[in-house]
């Protein structure tokens, strides 16, 4: 089964052009950069407190990246200006009399954030080197949408679409088949 969602005039999606945005692209040498769906610490950060590092590796709080990875020649908008320090909270007991109870990790470990299939991620910061796109990411203008037709029908525009104004006065919104 396949969706669209109805775009009038390519109001509600379009390319971000703005310059001067932190682009993250592969370091020179690497084939590709791992994708990180948590910015963990890294495993010394944990040495200081002795009941967050026992649960380290049976609770899966090393750094692990996905199965997917980002090629080399590709580059990812930056969701924040800087990297982040990779951290992990503990908090074992409610009431917080559990050793090191309500411990903040830090680590050294930097990390920027992306989108990445539509998920909050991370890229680590030796892994890639930010640079400030001069025009639009991937260099190019924003190209008008393009409406695609529905597999099913070959109609396009019409299957879905939501019509009136429900801010206008006596507006509503009816949704058309």
């Amino acid at each position: 089964m396949k969706g669209w969602f109805d775009n009038p005039h390519g109001r509600s999606a379009a390319a971000d052009d703005r310059p001067g945005r932190t682009v993250l692209v592969p370091r020179a040498g690497r084939t590709s950069v791992p994708v990180y769906g948590r910015a963990y610490p890294e495993r010394a950060a944990y040495a200081p407190y002795p009941a967050v590092a026992a649960v380290f590796d049976p609770a899966g709080l090393a750094p692990t990246p996905y199965t997917a990875a980002i090629p080399a020649g590709q580059g990812y908008l930056a969701a924040g200006d800087r990297p982040v320090h990779g951290d992990y909270y503990y908090a074992r007991n409610i009431d917080g009399d559990a050793p090191d109870d309500r411990t903040l990790v830090v680590g050294r470990d930097l990390y920027y954030p992306i989108r990445y299939d539509h998920r909050l991620a991370f890229l680590r910061s030796t892994d890639v080197v930010a640079v400030t796109a001069a025009t639009a990411a991937g260099g190019s203008a924003p190209v008008a949408p393009k409406r695609l037709p529905d597999p099913g029908t070959g109609r396009t525009g019409t299957a879905g679409t939501v019509t009136g104004d429900p801010r206008a006065p006596g507006g509503h919104r009816r949704h058309r088949r």
